[in-house]
């Protein structure tokens, strides 16, 4: 089914290629021991022992990230406890779209597009926390 496909595909290809915007795609590098393992590149470090059904992974092992701009939440810890912290990201763009902003924020050293029903309030050059849901987040070998 379409929705399966979509919620939790087998390919980068397919997750960029199903859904608008496309789902954010950012290299990185395993670092850490099993069970502690993270996803880092310049500046951006991601938790993933929290992250059901990892692919096995060993240290300096290369993995693609994937982060749908909807899963993703923006500012304050309020409900998202239990959420992965991405880090601080600035805000380098707003797309005001009627029923939703596309925001695009400068994370480390990648362009990330954060989709929010949050109309007002978003400035160009802001900083704010980025956390998703570990079961939202996406891992693809390279």
């Amino acid at each position: 089914p379409p929705a399966k496909v979509y919620e939790k595909p087998d390919t980068l290809f397919v997750a960029r290629f199903l859904g608008s915007p496309k789902m954010n795609a950012i290299d990185c590098t395993i670092k850490g021991n099993p069970g502690q393992y993270r996803a880092a590149r310049d500046g951006i470090s991601i938790d993933l022992s929290r992250v059901p059904k990892l692919p096995d992974l060993s240290p300096e092992d290369r993995l693609t990230v994937g982060l749908r701009p909807q899963h993703i939440t923006i500012g304050s810890a309020d409900g998202t406890e239990n959420h992965l912290n991405l880090g601080e990201a600035t805000i380098v763009d707003v797309e005001r779209l009627g029923f939703a902003t596309d925001l695009t924020l400068r994370l480390g050293e990648e362009h990330v597009i954060v989709r929010t029903t949050t109309m007002d309030g978003w400035a160009i050059g802001d900083s704010h926390t980025l956390r998703i849901d570990p079961v939202n987040l996406r891992c693809f070998q390279v």
